[in-house]
């Protein structure tokens, strides 16, 4: 999908936000980002971290420390590793902020997990010829692309919204009063 963008996207930096990543947060996580971007001038990948049991469902970073609160350099990148073979906890989720070198990457990646051509394995050989950030968002992910966190995410926003959330409290008092 990234690389139908390369006519419009030319020489440029460009966001992308994969739509079954739910970010909730006072700032938005791609402002978050943009904001690191405008300090460091280089591609950036949005992590969480999460538990070492789950870090074979994601990406992962290893990373560098750099002295900066939230920000890690990249010094390597995994696609969805075996269990054990990784000790960071790094996920990365649907955020990316890169530079346009990402296409002739791309264009030279052989397909990797699953037989397709992974975004991470092409992340991992730009960060390789340069620096590249990941980032640790401040605010909560859901995962819409998973039953449970598409439910987690409405409830989620419902509780927050002006309009809906005291009705929504109402309702979901009554149905937990049915279990």
């Amino acid at each position: 999908a990234i690389w139908t963008a390369r006519h419009i996207v030319g020489d440029e930096p460009f966001m992308v936000c994969l739509g079954d990543d739910l970010v909730y947060s006072d700032v938005p996580c791609a402002w978050q980002m943009l904001e690191l971007y405008r300090e460091v001038g280089e591609s950036i990948v949005a992590v969480q971290r999460v538990p070492a049991d789950q870090t074979y469902q994601y990406g992962i970073v290893e990373s560098i420390d750099n002295g900066r609160e939230r920000t890690h350099q990249v010094k390597r990148m995994v696609e969805k590793p075996a269990p054990g073979t990784t000790d960071s906890d790094l996920a990365i989720i649907g955020r990316y902020i890169l530079m346009p070198e990402i296409f002739d990457i791309l264009s030279s990646t052989t397909p990797g997990h699953g037989g397709e051509i992974q975004l991470t394995d092409a992340l991992l050989a730009l960060s390789l010829k340069g620096k590249m950030y990941a980032y640790e968002f401040e605010g909560t992910r859901f995962d819409a692309g998973d039953k449970f966190g598409y439910l987690q995410a409405i409830i989620a926003y419902a509780l927050r919204h002006d309009e809906l959330s005291e009705p929504f409290k109402i309702y979901l008092k009554d149905v937990v009063k049915t279990l």
